[in-house]
């Protein structure tokens, strides 16, 4: 792991900690579910050009519809403090858990999800 990607866990780490997380198992899981999030949207985006070059024939399952857009990582990510947590918390983790019928294995991770 590079310095400077230690440095932001540690940040990241030091943040939940003062913000009362205390427990690593704890702070691991919610650092693993923004990084799942930020590797969704990486995916979608890989979707979304193999839609544009033709590569699937246009029928490539795209887990972010059009009215969906705004729970991708990209949508979001400059959101901070309150206005963070409650959107992840009260609307991307329900609508990740939803995913049930499309994309089964989104919704389990995202199942008992807690922010």
């Amino acid at each position: 792991m590079n310095s400077q990607l230690r440095r932001r866990l540690d940040h990241i780490t030091d943040t939940l900690w003062a913000g009362g997380v205390t427990n690593p198992v704890t702070y691991i899981e919610q650092i693993s579910y923004l990084i799942f999030l930020k590797l969704l949207d990486e995916e979608e985006s890989d979707r979304e050009l193999r839609v544009r070059l033709g590569a699937t024939g246009g029928n490539a399952k795209l887990l972010f519809p059009a009215q969906a857009e705004r729970y991708r990582w990209s949508h979001w990510r400059f959101k901070s403090g309150n206005a963070l947590r409650d959107f992840i918390r009260d609307e991307v983790f329900p609508y990740m858990a939803s995913l049930a019928r499309d994309e089964p294995e989104v919704a389990e991770y995202f199942r008992d999800a807690v922010l």
